[in-house]
């Protein structure tokens, strides 16, 4: 299913291989930022600044097991341009927004943000893993 809101798509993902990233990894072609979410779920009016919390750079993408990683499993997904950091909370908090209206729980308060370059622009990807 995808829902538009904003300039923003919206999917149910699911993954099926892991993704790992490391702080010694070379490549730049992608990097993972970890956030805590601290609004609980159903809240009816949480504060935007709780929808990311207490980041922490996960470093770039690399090809071997790493002791950080996006795994396998089932996301609640959106993504777009990164204009600023305003942006990605817009974007987190549409992504809570649509797990109260498709009645989803979140399975735990990860929010990984993966930022890629793709046709001069930067992009960003949030996910939240899904029960």
């Amino acid at each position: 299913m995808i829902v538009s809101a904003m300039a923003f798509t919206i999917k149910i993902l699911t993954l099926y291989k892991d993704f790992y990233y490391s702080k010694d990894s070379t490549n730049t072609e992608e990097s993972l930022t970890l956030y805590k979410n601290t609004v609980k779920n159903g809240e009816m009016n949480p504060n935007i600044d709780d929808f990311l919390t207490e980041e922490f750079f996960c470093g770039t993408i690399c090809s071997g097991k790493s002791e950080f990683a996006i795994n396998q499993g089932r996301y609640l997904f959106i993504q777009g341009i990164f204009s600023s950091p305003e942006t990605v909370k817009d974007a987190a908090q549409e992504l809570y927004l649509e797990s109260l209206w498709q009645e989803l729980t979140f399975a735990d308060d990860k929010v990984y943000m993966r930022k890629l370059d793709e046709d001069g622009k930067t992009v960003f990807q949030l996910f939240r893993k899904i029960q």
